[in-house]
């Protein structure tokens, strides 16, 4: 079961809708971040059950993000914003 999850999202509202969802579904949100080298330091200290990732996080390669996550045994949920 995926009880932790980290939310990586750049827009604030956005964010905050996912977590809400997340919460309502019965997720433990450990975590918010901004950008992907926020999610890095992140995993690295809280080691999420699951990462809910926006495509377009800006600072980072998030294809870059997501193998150095996958490396640590951690599946990813992309997410599309339009």
């Amino acid at each position: 079961m995926f009880n932790k999850v980290l939310v990586v999202q750049e827009d604030e509202i956005k964010a905050r809708d996912l977590i809400y969802c997340l919460e309502y579904l019965g997720y433990d949100v450990i975590d918010a971040v901004k950008n992907g080298n926020a999610a890095i330091k992140s995993v690295i200290n809280k080691r999420p059950d699951l990462i809910v990732l926006d495509i377009d996080v800006g600072d980072i390669n998030t294809i870059e993000a997501a193998i150095k996550f996958i490396k640590c045994s951690i599946p990813i949920v992309y997410c599309f914003n339009n």
